[in-house]
């Protein structure tokens, strides 16, 4: 076993609780764009970042159906994006797999624990575009606990998941602070020094003013010399 689990816990492989349903890709003739019938969901362009199932097809001759509160995951070309199924009944092509319970489970549960398999499963992808199989998804072994401890977990995670998302942003909002700093604070140095607040100011200096004016004489003092040219004007 990958790892120790509580006694009441159960190793167990996903096809011991759950079925899969398999899609299956659809002619072009057999699907429209003007909402007759029922939803075809094609793949990972179908699901948004934020889990929710996007509708632009549907298909009057469906085959391979999920139906609502199915757990959908991308099986092919971008793996494990993840969405619970809101329509009743939607066909599914082959880049999409449909999960459901046999019996009494937390959906929620199991697809904390297929984000959590995602790195494996993509790694088990074959061929130039990237898949798994209903051999590679239902052979998952995963951690199995008691129903009222697969709810206790999803609503610690629930709990967690806004610490979570504020950690990202902090995260993301430092890393981008640290790629930044060098010219940033290079600026600022260089603003600092121009304006006279680099260093402490010692007024037995000679005044800018003065200098500037042996400037200009050895300027004019030169270009009689004729070792400068005069300005053009």
């Amino acid at each position: 076993m990958p790892f120790d689990i509580p006694k009441n816990w159960v190793w167990c492989r996903l096809e011991n609780i759950l079925i899969l349903v398999s899609g299956q890709d659809l002619t072009p003739e057999k699907y429209n764009t003007t909402t007759d019938g029922i939803p075809y969901i094609t793949g990972a362009s179908n699901i948004d970042n934020n889990e929710n199932v996007i509708l632009n097809r549907w298909t009057t001759k469906p085959v391979s159906i999920a139906i609502k509160d199915d757990l959908l995951i991308t099986c092919k070309g971008t793996i494990g994006k993840m969405a619970f199924l809101q329509e009743n009944k939607v066909h599914i092509a082959r880049q999409i797999m449909a999960i459901r319970p046999i019996f009494e489970c937390d959906m929620r549960y199991i697809k904390i624990v297929l984000e959590n398999l995602i790195f494996h499963l993509n790694s088990t992808a074959k061929s130039m575009i990237p898949g798994i199989s209903r051999n590679d998804v239902l052979k998952l072994l995963l951690p199995f606990p008691p129903l009222a401890e697969q709810k206790r977990i999803v609503a610690k995670i629930e709990e967690l998941e806004p610490l979570i998302e504020k950690y990202t942003k902090a995260e993301t909002e430092l890393s981008k602070l640290n790629t930044n700093f060098p010219n940033q604070l290079k600026k600022s140095i260089l603003q600092y020094a121009i304006q006279g607040k680099l260093v402490p100011q010692n007024p037995e200096d000679e005044p800018a003013n003065i200098l500037l004016e042996k400037i200009r004489a050895e300027k004019q003092k030169l270009k009689k010399e004729k070792k400068i040219k005069k300005e053009k004007r």
